[in-house]
């Protein structure tokens, strides 16, 4: 049997432009110990998977809510009301009536307050791929003039034709389109930036060089601030071996691009006697840029605690930092009395243990200058097996297990840390069902996910069991945190009682209080709100 792991894919617009607001909420997190109470009201059953489905929320205003969608073999964007009904969709059409163009969908926004369709043309004569902008009336979910060209690459290879990529900054102030044009394999990495204000009007355009080669410095993160300032976190490798190899000989970067891309700082991020395993970073009100993130003592991959610091980009000093290393009850909370004996075992030959897999999802600003860190474990991989008749198959397994959340107060010293047990592993789905919705209120931190109902009680059977769709025992689970980094775990709701089985990526929240879910099985789609009290 052959294994290939898969890279985890770039988050859609909707849900960066929610980790944003996620960052800039100005909220008392954890202000209160009680959790509350909480309420879940269903809306009405739309016809489902049989003739489409919903992939994201793209945006939402006082009145609807906007969702990128799939109706039958077109791709639409799906207006619901506030009662979560009466659906209305405007269809991207993929050719030009009259002028026989043919057009890809690139991405559906909501920008501004304003619902647009970006789509790309390749024109084979001329060798140019060219990015355009449709606006959608909301009201009557029909378009809105002619297309807008935002960006156009050109390119000589048919294999080479560029790419593009779109950020918005937290107010809506900006817009920015990143032209990922092509470069040789010994040149520095380069691309162009489009800066865009709210009614996407050109405010500057500039060809950025990196001062790194291409093939030794990955590029994982772009990001617009209110001013229009933009930023570039990176991987910078010593050699092309530890590219192909993914050995730990490595720095990672954080590029600002101030005064409409002219002017250059360049931070390299390091940890003494440590390796960072997974980084991100925000950008304070006075300019300082928070790093936080998971570091490892022994750069394989794993995870041994949680680090936090605050940058001086102008200086490039260290304003403040702190670690915590997560201690042997925090590595092996929830694991079976086997695996945990076993891991003491190691740990008393001298062989450090570390947490594999975990993934960055947000990064939460508390109102009072922390911030919490979540993570969770993930792992895709694909495997080949013969199947009859000299035939190879494949399979898709998905895996996406623990939640690990990581409090960090004011000053930067890391509070606590807490795992939230899950599993979830799937076939051949795309993780459809697996992973979590992310509720923040005044008094909690919550997560929304499908389980086994056997795993409320983990603490006293020590056997953490896997969600399997259809299974008579899955349920609805919500766990949530208060500021003393207490957890507990309730059923929302059970399987049986609903129709459909929720999508926690689809799922959002909506308001301080309230969070959209979204179900789906057989001929129905489904949304709901979950209400905290």
């Amino acid at each position: 049997m052959n294994q290939t792991l898969i890279a985890l894919k770039k988050p859609s617009h909707m849900k960066l432009k929610l980790f944003l607001l996620l960052l800039l909420l100005n909220v008392n997190l954890f202000a209160q110990n009680g959790l509350g109470k909480f309420s879940v009201k269903w809306g009405p059953q739309l016809k489902g998977t049989n003739s489409g489905s919903i992939s994201d929320l793209i945006g939402m205003d006082d009145d609807f809510y906007y969702f990128g969608a799939r109706l039958k073999n077109d791709l639409t964007i799906e207006k619901l009301d506030k009662n979560l009904d009466n659906p209305v969709n405007f269809i991207f059409e993929e050719k030009n009536r009259e002028t026989k163009e043919r057009f890809s969908l690139f991405e559906r926004v909501y920008f501004a307050d304003r619902l647009y369709v970006f789509k790309t043309n390749i024109d084979k004569d001329t060798k140019t791929t060219t990015l355009l902008a449709e606006e959608v009336n909301k009201k009557t979910m029909t378009s809105v003039g002619s297309d807008k060209k935002i960006a156009a690459i050109q390119y000589e290879k048919r294999r080479e034709k560029g790419d593009f990529s779109i950020y918005t900054s937290a107010n809506d102030s900006y817009l920015m389109v990143i032209e990922e044009i092509p470069v040789e394999k010994d040149e520095n990495e380069k691309f162009n930036v489009i800066m865009f204000d709210n009614a996407l009007n050109i405010t500057w355009k500039k060809n950025i060089q990196l001062p790194y080669q291409n093939t030794l410095f990955r590029t994982n993160k772009f990001m617009v601030d209110d001013n229009g300032n933009f930023y570039v976190l990176g991987i910078l490798y010593r050699d092309k071996d530890s590219w192909v190899k993914k050995e730990v000989n490595y720095t990672h970067h954080i590029i600002v691009f101030n005064d409409q891309g002219n002017s250059t700082i360049d931070y390299e991020v390091k940890l003494k006697d440590k390796f960072i395993a997974d980084i991100t970073f925000r950008i304070n009100k006075d300019g300082d840029i928070t790093c936080s993130g998971f570091y490892s003592n022994l750069g394989k991959g794993g995870i041994n605690g949680a680090f936090f610091l605050t940058l001086d980009p102008i200086s490039k000093q260290v304003k403040a930092s702190n670690f915590k290393e997560f201690d042997m009850d925090f590595m092996t909370e929830y694991m079976t009395e086997k695996e945990e004996k076993k891991a003491k075992k190691n740990e008393e030959k001298g062989k450090e243990m570390e947490l594999g897999s975990y993934h960055l999802r947000s990064l939460i600003k508390r109102s009072d200058g922390g911030a919490i860190l979540v993570a969770e474990q993930i792992y895709i991989y694909t495997y080949t097996y013969p199947c009859g008749n000299n035939m190879t198959c494949s399979a898709t397994i998905y895996n996406y297990n623990d939640i690990i959340v990581v409090n960090i107060d004011a000053e930067g010293k890391i509070e606590w840390s807490k795992k939230v047990p899950k599993r979830q592993r799937s076939k051949n789905d795309g993780g459809s069902y697996s992973s979590f919705a992310l509720m923040v209120t005044d008094d909690f931190i919550g997560f929304i996910y499908n389980d086994n109902r056997d795993n409320l009680e983990i603490e006293t059977t020590r056997n953490l069991k896997n969600f399997n769709l259809g299974d008579r025992n899955g349920i609805v689970t919500i766990a949530r945190i208060n500021n003393q980094g207490k957890l507990t775990r309730e059923t929302l709701f059970d399987n049986k009682e609903v129709e459909v089985v929720i999508q926690p990526r689809v799922c959002e929240q909506v308001d301080d209080n309230n969070l959209m879910i979204f179900g789906q099985k057989r001929k129905y789609d489904q949304f709901g709100i979950v209400s905290f009290n």
